[in-house]
């Protein structure tokens, strides 16, 4: 059972620059035998940008930072890669 828990505790990997979610997924052999790392599948979430910008940030945003009269808070969403920092969002 333990090794079921930590295998469920496992992170998502997150790529900034595509943008997209990764997650292992372990195939399960014999219980007998010694596990091999080959037998992990990766589950890979391309996401959609614009979607993200436009759609899914305004709305986290006023949900967990803003109240009946407005936006309580400055919001802003930020990437780091290759060529720098830049803003995805903000608000």
């Amino acid at each position: 059972m333990r090794g079921r828990m930590a295998e469920m505790m496992m992170p998502w990997a997150i790529d900034q620059s595509i943008p997209a979610v990764a997650y292992p997924i372990r195939r399960h052999t014999s219980s007998d035998g010694p596990e091999n790392r080959a037998d992990v599948t990766w589950l890979i979430i391309q996401l959609n940008a614009n979607v993200l910008q436009k759609e899914i940030f305004p709305e986290l945003a006023q949900k967990f930072f803003g109240s009946a009269s407005g936006m309580d808070y400055y919001i802003a969403v930020r990437a780091v890669g290759n060529d720098g920092e830049r803003g995805i969002y903000s608000y």
